[in-house]
């Protein structure tokens, strides 16, 4: 059967990158991305991105999914902060996309661990067709 290029470029991969979180400390953190798109052209964008929000954009490109998430304040219908028993605002935990705006706040380190993951695990037949496959 031929390879279909369409069908290669939608493979994924999923690799757990270990984050620095604080000096010495690290987390890790699995991400699925797209594991064929990294090509000469876009090898080409990441060399000449000038600046934060161009780097973020193509990373946007190529991370499909990732388990970090975010804390956020627990609102009543008014839009006011909702207080627990103990007086303390509630929170919940809700996905933190990896949209631009979203990578362009995370920590220099972490971008640097994500990009090197996943140029190092970019390697053509890594992936199953579909869905996710073995990751470094």
């Amino acid at each position: 059967m031929p390879l279909i290029i369409s069908d290669l470029i939608r493979r994924q991969a999923t690799v757990t990158v270990q984050v620095q979180v604080e000096p010495g400390v690290t987390e890790p953190l699995r991400l699925t991305y797209l594991c064929n798109v990294i090509n000469l052209d876009m090898e080409q964008r990441f060399l000449t991105a000038r600046t934060g929000p161009e780097v973020a954009a193509i990373l946007a490109e190529i991370v499909r999914d990732w388990d970090l998430t975010d804390q956020v304040p627990v609102t009543d219908a008014k839009g006011k902060p909702r207080k627990g028993a103990d007086g303390e605002p509630l929170t919940e935990t809700v996905p933190f996309p990896p949209t631009p705006e979203n990578l362009r706040r995370l920590p220099t380190s972490m971008l640097v661990a994500i990009l090197t993951a996943i140029r190092s695990g970019a390697r053509v037949g890594e992936a199953s067709a579909g869905g996710s496959g073995a990751g470094s």
